[in-house]
């Protein structure tokens, strides 16, 4: 048979004990809770930063996607379609507008350039019916505007 008194003791103990033990878990809850409170607060304040972030970047974004947009419609007005034809060759129709037959070399001096060039580029332009020889004999050529130059000459406001 126990004692009584040392029950009672014993009982004293082990509740002392248990609301001890009770008592640094309940220290050791609030810690982890004050640590866990300072993360969500930091954790809070650079989510805004990196919001605030997101929003700038996503105006640059559509920032530079206007000028990309702008740049394209400039770049498109100014590519040359395949109606463009070469410098020389304006300036061969040009010539030519005056309605007036010209001899190649005539052409050749009168944009400076040899005569061989003008020869090419107004083959060229015969390939596409902006231009008609008009032969005078062996390599003396004449040529005159037809009605497809005169057109592409109008269509650029380029008539004299």
């Amino acid at each position: 048979m126990a004692i009584p008194i040392w029950s009672d003791i014993e009982k004293l103990i082990t509740e002392h004990g248990s609301a001890t033990i009770k008592q640094a878990h309940i220290e050791l809850l609030r810690e982890q809770i004050a640590i866990r409170d300072r993360r969500i607060t930091d954790l809070t304040n650079q989510n805004g930063t990196l919001e605030s972030r997101i929003n700038d970047l996503e105006l640059e974004a559509k920032n530079h996607q206007r000028l990309i947009d702008n740049l394209t419609k400039q770049t498109q007005q100014t590519k040359p379609t395949t109606e463009d034809r070469h410098d020389i060759q304006h300036r061969v129709l040009l010539l030519l507008s005056d309605g007036n037959e010209h001899p190649t070399k005539k052409v050749a001096i009168h944009l400076d350039i040899r005569e061989q060039l003008a020869k090419y580029h107004l083959t060229e332009l015969l390939k596409d019916d902006m231009v008609r020889p008009v032969s005078y004999g062996f390599d003396n050529d004449h040529w005159q505007l037809w009605p497809n130059g005169r057109d592409y000459l109008a269509k650029r406001d380029l008539l004299k």
